[in-house]
Parts: C-alpha cells; sequence; structure tokens
C-alpha cells in the first residue's frame, strides 16, 4: 500500500510539473523581458548563507514515560525458538520473589482480617510465623521465567491448595460497558486454576497449540515451584520491559515484517542503541533505532538526521553510513522512528494521524 501511495504521488507529481513546464512554453517571453532577467541575475548580490544555530534538545518525558524507556542493544536480528510444552521434558524455571517486611505484612493482616477468609487469614499467618523463626523476610513468586520467558498469570504458592483451603486473588476485570472493576477469584485445585488460564488464553484469541504451550508453562512453573527446582533471581533483576522476556515475541515474529539487509544491518549493529519509549499523549509504544556515526566522539556534537516508519528506514541506515565512513557524506547521528516491534500493519490513516495530524505530541519528548 504504501509503495502504490509513493509511486501514485510521484505520477501525479511529474505530471504537474509537465502541465506547469507546457504552460511556461506555450506563453511568449519577449526578447527584451528575457534579456532584462538575465541582466538582473548577473548583476544581483551574492546570496550570503547564514550558519545555522544549534537547536538544544530538551527533554519534555513525562515521569511515566521516562520509567518506561528501555535502552538495550539491537534486538532486531535476535531468533526465537518456540520452547517445548512437554511438562516431562527439561526445563529451566527462574523466579524472582517479591519480599515484604514480615511485622508490617503481619501488622496488616491482623488490622484487616475482614478481608480474608478464615482459611485465607491461618495460611498467611502460617507464613508469616515461618518468616519469623527463620529470620528470612515474607515472600512470594513474583515473576516467573519458564526457559527464559516470563509466564502471564500468578503462580500458587508451594503451599496453596493445601489443607483444602483455595488458592485466591484479586484481579481486574472489565464488564459488559467496558468499565474495569476488582473481582476475587477462587480455585480450589490446581486444575481448576489450570482451566481458568486456558479459558483466558482461547478468550484473548490465541489458537489451539498456542493456548496449550502457554498453559503448560503455568503447569511447569507451579510444579517446579512445589518441588524446589528452581533458581531464584535476584530482587529487580527481571525487567518486565524488555520484549525478548515476552512468549508474545516468540509466537508472533513481528521483526519478519521490517524491510531491510540482515548482513548489511549485522556489520552496523555494534552502533546501533534500540530504545523502547512510550508516549502518553497517544498512549503508543515506540522502538527508536539511535545509529551512531563512525569515529563517534562523545564529546563532539552531531547533527542529528531523524527518519520516519523506522519500518521501512532502518533498512537505509547501513548504506548512509557507509557513505560516511566514505566521506560521501558528513557524519551525522542517525534516529528512525516506529511502533513497537508488536505493532503491525498500521494502516494509512494511523500513520496520517501521528505523522501529520499529531506530529507536534509525537515529537514532543
Amino acid at each position: 500500500m504504501k509503495k502504490t501511495t509513493i509511486l501514485l504521488l510521484t505520477l501525479v507529481m511529474t505530471l504537474s510539473m509537465s502541465a506547469c513546464g507546457g504552460k511556461q512554453d506555450s506563453s511568449s517571453l519577449s526578447e527584451s523581458s528575457l534579456t532584462t532577467a538575465q541582466t538582473e541575475y548577473n548583476t544581483a548580490e551574492p546570496v550570503q548563507m547564514q550558519a545555522l544555530s544549534p537547536t538544544k534538545l530538551t527533554n519534555k518525558m513525562s515521569e511515566n514515560e521516562l520509567r518506561w524507556v528501555d535502552r538495550h542493544a539491537l534486538t532486531l536480528l535476535d531468533e526465537y525458538k518456540i520452547p517445548s510444552a512437554d511438562p516431562d521434558a527439561e526445563h529451566k524455571v527462574s523466579i524472582e520473589f517479591f519480599t515484604s517486611d514480615t511485622a508490617q505484612w503481619r501488622k496488616y493482616m491482623e488490622e484487616n482480617p475482614d478481608e480474608f477468609t478464615e482459611g485465607e487469614y491461618n495460611r498467611a499467618m502460617r507464613r508469616i510465623q515461618k518468616a519469623e523463626e527463620t529470620g528470612e523476610p515474607y515472600r512470594s513468586p513474583g515473576f516467573v521465567l519458564v526457559d527464559g520467558y516470563l509466564t502471564e498469570f500468578l503462580i500458587p504458592y508451594e503451599d496453596d491448595f493445601a489443607d483444602g483451603i483455595p488458592f485466591s486473588f484479586t484481579t481486574t476485570v472489565s464488564d459488559e460497558n467496558g468499565e474495569q472493576k476488582k473481582e476475587k477469584l477462587s480455585f480450589d485445585t490446581f486444575e481448576d486454576y489450570l482451566e481458568y488460564v486456558r479459558e483466558r488464553y482461547v478468550e484473548w484469541g490465541y489458537t489451539d497449540e498456542e493456548t496449550e504451550l502457554l498453559t503448560m508453562r503455568v503447569k511447569i512453573a507451579y510444579d517446579a515451584l512445589r518441588n524446589g527446582d528452581y533458581e531464584t533471581l535476584p530482587e529487580g533483576s527481571v525487567d518486565t520491559r524488555n520484549s525478548s522476556l515476552s512468549m508474545e515475541t516468540v509466537l508472533h515474529d513481528y521483526r519478519s515484517d521490517w524491510e531491510f539487509d540482515r548482513d548489511a544491518v549485522a556489520e552496523i549493529k555494534d552502533s546501533v542503541d534500540e530504545i523502547h519509549i512510550f508516549d502518553d499523549e497517544l498512549g503508543k509504544s515506540f522502538i527508536v533505532h539511535v545509529t551512531l556515526p563512525p569515529d563517534y566522539d562523545k564529546d563532539k556534537t552531531y547533527p542529528v538526521f531523524f527518519l520516519t516508519d523506522g519500518i521501512w528506514r532502518f533498512g537505509n541506515c547501513p548504506a548512509l553510513r557507509k557513505c560516511m565512513e566514505n566521506g560521501e557524506a558528513a557524519p551525522v547521528i542517525l534516529v528512525s522512528l516506529y511502533y513497537s516491534y508488536d505493532f503491525t500493519d498500521p494502516d494509512q490513516w494511523t500513520r496520517y494521524e501521528d505523522l501529520v495530524i499529531n506530529r507536534t505530541l509525537l515529537l514532543d519528548f
């Protein structure tokens, strides 16, 4: 669609220029007027080129936008292999636990017993007592990775479903009017919970094969937690903004939509920073690729060449950088912008709305 649009625009511009040229040829210009014009051109004062003052960029990001900035190495070349869904196969489970102050948690439980069922309250107090006896902080499973990819659902703790006490938690759901509300869910057995997980994946539009894979990952994580067969990650080590940790990246390789020469990009990958940003005003996530010039010196200032539609234009950066290497172009910093990797095939209106109508918002970082 984009190529067809560009071709049509080019054709229209060519026809317009031809038409203008035809009108100019058909109108008779007197010899005197041509002579006068030539004389004025020859005697005109030379045009004085004025050096443009550099524009100092100002960071206009909100606190929320700054919080979601994720700068990392180029991932466009990464290849992802779908992991096995066989629970009997060998898997690696890694868990970052959330910890809290045991004394404060005990105080909260004792002051708010009505928020819990009797069984939930007794189980929590047993966990608190165990933490007090061992001197360890009160902890619960936070981020759980199976074979290097995050699970999307809560993983029940090792003593959940014990003593007939259901596994319960509060979640946010949307009602029939689209308004969000909190809802408490309880499951008597792990099998019941696993069926709930399976139903959610189906509801979200995953295929039967994908649903089975994602559901089995929850079971693999739960079994590993119960058996103690897992790796404990340092608190704060899992960055949920990192798209390479998402199974969505594995199941739907949106990077395949990007147009670029893999070998050419591989040659410059060490000079490219990939930055994930979120724009509050537009409510959208973007991928920024910053390509540094050859022999980049952090103590120098460089012009910035900005390219929109990075899905198509980032592929031009290797050739542009080669021109700098050969002395055919001055060294500049190349910055390309596009929607995040999970935003595939945007329609023309979306691009027009963001690049034209809301262009000031788009650039207001």
